[in-house]
């Protein structure tokens, strides 16, 4: 069966059905004053928007990936209780039974990104949505737009086809029961996306268990500690994070007798073993052996971390180089590491980080410390998000920040070509017109930062934060750090929030997701058409700072990806 042939019968069975929904909602409605109404997921709803778009209710998807559709209520009254369910989606006698609905909340950005994008959100009262609660009903104040976040999981097995299907809201409004029926499609395309290639690695903070356990801090190698793990694990896995980082250090346990240490790794095999089991752990990233340390701040040189012996423990020293102490610890760890490695055949999985962020100033001591490892173990790879150019022949993955990738192009696309491994990464910066993870964000510039990997033939995304909340994630999701008191962008410290013995997901986190399968699909058409799969992606990913910003578009050209795949 032709691309073309395909892609014209689901446009005219899409125009056909959205004729007949067009009728079904201008009638359903009765009450002038409540609005149902459909908007693509990939636009943020504020609270305060009264005009909505005229999206379809249709998501285009692959087997194994996961529709999403988001229907707006708004009413001139309050409505209380709200409750929506879902009629599955049946095509024949084939139904998609396992959907979720959640709702959008807001959360508090009090600072925005100094150097803002031009599209950027800026609402009036400083609530954005982002996080999506799981509760089971809500009260929507009356004259504010409250969106339903719809995701429904298709199987690699489902049978492809139009699958058509109902939204049921139920509520009080003014002492009158309000029931409100809309209906929705999802074209399931016979592509199918059974696992995901591309390294994504959102850096995960154990530290902040406590907040999952009502305040109360979680002592580390506990069974709730490790319960807690395999939550995160599961959710890592859940939303295609297929790298994690897991430090080796303060995992070990220590022994030293006369200068000749002994290793017991048992904790740091567990914490690998609960996101392997997951599905999280395609690739293992070794935390830091250092940071910087000592005056000068950011333009300090690096220390090294060690364990030495105090009292009945073994607490953590930091040193410089020419530290005999330090020395005599990396001599013997770094061997033992690497044979433990061996001996389990994680070796080609793993990549030792040495320290973050070198710059010109420090880069000479982040290569002295990163040949010693290379001495003691050549096999040990190794990888870094670096801002300077000069390390990069001393880390084997190398991650500059989006904006320098951009800058030094010329430089990274011949190791590139040559067979270096290069990634990309993102934090409070870059800011201005560039993909990021902001909350102000549209949440499409969300779901290019992968389409930028595909484009530049990077093979990877890292991001520093996981789930580095404030004591207040929900009140305030702008942070300032102690170090320079820089303010954080809201969205940059974390990308999922904090229930009891869980986590919630952010809109972020679904586009992060969607992008992740974008990629995926891009390499699955470059294969097959390398010229059709370059047009597209250089269609929506103009330049490192550059993109197709306007929704239709992007479905358009991704429509066109899926036809062209089911050729």
């Amino acid at each position: 069966m032709s691309c073309d042939f395909i892609r014209r019968i689901g446009y005219f069975i899409g125009i056909l059905f959205f004729m007949q929904l067009g009728i079904a909602s201008a009638t359903d409605g009765g009450d002038n004053s409540l609005i149902v109404t459909y908007v693509d997921p990939l636009r943020k709803v504020l609270q305060s928007d009264v005009s909505f778009p005229s999206d379809s209710a249709l998501a285009s998807v692959a087997r194994g990936e996961t529709a999403t559709l988001q229907f707006v209520v708004r009413s001139s009254s309050r409505l209380k209780n709200l409750t929506v369910s879902i009629v599955p989606p049946a095509f024949g006698n084939n139904k998609l039974t396992n959907s979720t609905v959640r709702y959008v909340g807001y959360v508090k950005v009090s600072s925005l990104a100094k150097n803002g994008s031009r599209d950027r959100l800026n609402p009036s009262n400083g609530m954005f949505p982002d996080v999506l609660l799981e509760q089971s009903s809500i009260d929507v104040p009356q004259n504010t737009s409250q969106p339903v976040w719809i995701s429904v999981n298709i199987p690699v097995s489902a049978v492809p086809g139009l699958y058509k299907g109902q939204v049921v809201l139920d509520g009080q409004s003014g002492g009158t029961n309000v029931h409100e029926v809309r209906s929705f499609a999802i074209q399931v395309y016979p592509v199918q996306v059974k696992s995901t290639s591309l390294n994504v690695s959102l850096w995960p903070s154990i530290d902040k268990f406590g907040q999952l356990n009502d305040g109360q801090p979680v002592p580390n190698f506990t069974d709730q500690y490790w319960q807690l793990n395999k939550v995160m694990a599961a959710m890592m896995a859940k939303y295609r994070q297929t790298v994690v980082l897991i430090y080796p250090l303060p995992l070990t346990q220590y022994t030293l007798n006369n200068g000749k240490y002994t290793f017991d790794f048992t904790n740091f095999d567990k914490m690998i073993d609960i996101y392997r089991a997951a599905g999280a752990l395609k690739r293992i990233e070794g935390g830091f052996l250092g940071g910087r340390w000592g005056p000068g701040g950011w333009d300090a040189d690096y220390g090294f971390f060690f364990y030495m012996p105090q009292g009945n423990k073994f607490t953590e020293r930091t040193a410089k180089m020419d530290n005999p102490d330090l020395v005599n610890f990396y001599s013997q760890f770094i061997p033992a590491l690497v044979s433990h490695l061996k001996s389990r055949n994680l070796l080609s999985i793993y990549y030792q980080h040495i320290g973050d962020e070198p710059i010109p100033k420090n880069s000479p001591t982040y290569i002295a410390f990163s040949k010693f490892i290379k001495q003691l173990s050549p096999e040990l790879k190794t990888i870094d998000a670096v801002q300077t150019t000069n390390v990069a022949d001393n880390v084997d993955v190398v991650v500059p920040q989006l904006d320098d990738f951009g800058k030094n192009y010329n430089l990274y696309s011949k190791k590139i070509a040559a067979g270096k491994e290069v990634w990309f990464y993102t934090c409070w910066k870059p800011q201005g017109e560039y993909a990021n993870r902001f909350i102000e964000q549209q949440a499409l510039k969300t779901r290019y930062l992968h389409l930028i990997n595909f484009k530049y033939n990077l093979k990877g995304y890292l991001h520093w934060a996981y789930n580095q909340w404030t004591n207040n994630p929900y009140g305030e999701a702008s942070k300032v750090l102690s170090s320079n008191s820089e303010t954080l962008p809201g969205g940059d410290s974390w990308i999922v929030y904090p229930k009891k013995g869980g986590f919630l997901a952010s809109i972020r986190l679904e586009a992060m997701r969607d992008g992740i399968v974008d990629y995926e699909l891009l390499k699955m058409l470059s294969a097959k058409n390398p010229q059709l799969s370059n047009t597209i992606v250089n269609r929506l990913v103009k330049d490192f700072d550059s993109y197709e910003m306007d929704i239709p578009t992007f479905r358009k050209n991704r429509v066109q990806l899926l036809a062209a795949l089911s050729k």
